[in-house]
């Protein structure tokens, strides 16, 4: 594939990172929360039950999607996936009448949704990029970032609108619009992905042929360790990040505040994707993930001890060091393991991001039932994370470095 056709492969696997059903549907809830809660009469802690089963449903489904990616290839997984979610969504309305429905609902979105998670759209970066893998790779999670910031706003002005019923039917719209985006971005790729699949023109791949087993993997201790840190980091950041909006409206912000505040924290993470991803590169990655997973430390810190006074700046840390976990997990797949088995060994530490992500949101929301404040989990997090960053520097020195050109 020629240049153009690559940077079109990130700039679809970007789009569909930023409207991505699992993306959609974690942003927005904290906008319709207070509204469904009122409606059904559900605690918060309760309500959240929801992101957990959608967390629950990706960590269950993680290491089978990318096993069904490396079979069947990128485009036709991911094209699925966003008809499926953007049905169920588009039912929703008619669907919710009870906390079991809600949470089944949100749980087939995290199944069925991961044909539009890393997953699945970093498979092609794994394999046309080398030497620029790391900054590509930011590239196309730094689509996540952009989540934060718009889908807040338009969740709020759809609500506001229409209710928590209109706000399904467009985020349903936004969802559908990934399936025009993946066939234009990924059919050349896809073109020469059915090669491969079929044994054919292996060498035409470079580095496609090189790397280990995910039972390989899995007997080593590396493997492991990311795997701590990717339970760790995904708990403490999904706990913390979905309540935010709800804990900032608690310090005393107003709604818009608070939506400008996860702004804040969408458009640092742009901001520190693309530079976590250059930088990998360039420096050692262990040293580096130590320095961004303590940076976002720091911002849980900063809102502990300072609250709405300690927001942006605090917004701001999160932000530089939130999703790098996404990142650099993904970028050291490729360099401890290979990209032979890249889909099946990423599905398995995404599947223990998801599990973290699906058990810390309802940690933290039965925190504040108890509680009736974030500060316990602000201050749980920022440990849970300093001690995931201690683990990352031990990973030690690559298996598959830089060695040729992309």
């Amino acid at each position: 594939m020629n240049d153009f056709q690559k940077i079109r492969v990130v700039f679809g696997a970007f789009v569909t990172t930023s409207a991505s059903a699992i993306a959609v549907m974690s942003y927005s809830f904290a906008a319709m929360a207070p509204d469904i809660q009122r409606e059904f009469g559900w605690g918060r802690g309760y309500a959240s039950l929801a992101i957990t089963m959608l967390s629950f449903g990706t960590f269950i489904a993680c290491t089978g999607g990318g096993k069904v990616a490396d079979k069947f290839g990128t485009m036709i997984v991911s094209i699925v996936s966003a008809i499926l979610c953007g049905l169920v969504v588009t039912g929703m309305p008619w669907i919710i009448n009870s906390i079991f429905t809600f949470c089944i609902c949100y749980a087939f979105i995290g199944i069925l949704g991961v044909g539009m998670l890393p997953v699945t759209l970093l498979r092609p970066i794994g394999r046309l990029f080398n030497t620029r893998r790391g900054l590509a790779t930011g590239a196309v999670l730094s689509g996540t970032g952009v989540s934060a910031i718009f889908i807040p706003f338009m969740t709020n002005a759809l609500v506001e609108r229409g209710g928590w019923h209109l706000a399904y039917i467009g985020l349903s719209l936004l969802i559908f619009c990934n399936i025009p985006v993946l066939w234009l971005s990924l059919r050349h790729y896809a073109r020469e992905e059915r090669l491969v699949l079929h044994h054919v023109a292996l060498s035409q791949w470079g580095c496609v042929t090189q790397g280990l087993t995910l039972k390989e993997a899995r007997r080593t201790a590396t493997l492991w360790k990311l795997t701590a840190v990717a339970l760790l980091a995904g708990t403490c950041f999904a706990g913390i990040v979905v309540h935010l909006m709800l804990a900032y409206r608690d310090m005393g912000a107003s709604p818009a505040h608070a939506s400008t505040l996860l702004a804040v924290i969408g458009f640092s993470a742009i901001v520190g994707r693309l530079f976590t991803g250059m930088l990998l590169d360039r420096i050692n990655g262990p040293k580096l993930g130590f320095l961004v997973l303590l940076m976002a430390s720091g911002g849980f810190a900063v809102t502990l001890a300072f609250g709405l006074d300690g927001a942006f700046l605090g917004a701001v840390l999160i932000g530089l060091g939130y999703g790098s976990e996404y990142d650099i997990i993904a970028y050291f797949v490729g360099r401890y393991f290979g990209v032979l088995e890249f889909g099946a060994i990423y599905g398995w530490l995404y599947g223990f991001l998801a599990l973290g992500n699906s058990i810390g949101p309802l940690l933290v929301g039965m925190s504040y039932d108890y509680g009736g404040n974030y500060y316990f989990a602000l201050g749980v997090a920022t440990s849970l994370i300093c001690i995931a960053a201690g683990v990352t520097l031990a990973l030690g020195e690559y298996r598959y470095a830089v060695s040729e050109p992309s």
